[in-house]
């Protein structure tokens, strides 16, 4: 859950953001759910995809740097854990 933490709370404070000013510009939105929601949505979207990227960076540097891999095998497990974790992601969520 600490890969994605960050991205939660930055996605929920836009997402709050976004309802305030939804709520102040409306007089029929009483709670600005729906707002929130579709926000949320469109928000995951868009940093999801560059929170993967960011990681898979993360995850190439330290094998280069702190683990001494370089060449095809560092491309592999590059490419391995670039497929893999929107897989370890999603289920992270479901599991906390």
């Amino acid at each position: 859950m600490l890969h994605i933490g960050p991205l939660a709370l930055l996605i929920r404070v836009l997402s709050e953001r976004e309802r305030r000013k939804a709520l102040a510009a409306s007089s029929v939105k009483v709670k600005g759910v729906d707002v929130i929601a579709s926000h949320k949505v469109l928000c995951a979207i868009i940093a999801f995809p560059i929170a993967s990227f960011v990681w898979t960076l993360a995850f190439r540097y330290e094998l280069k740097y702190l683990f001494d891999i370089t060449g095809s095998l560092q491309n592999i497990l590059t490419l391995i854990f670039f497929v893999a974790w929107p897989f370890y992601s999603y289920g992270t969520i479901w599991e906390g």
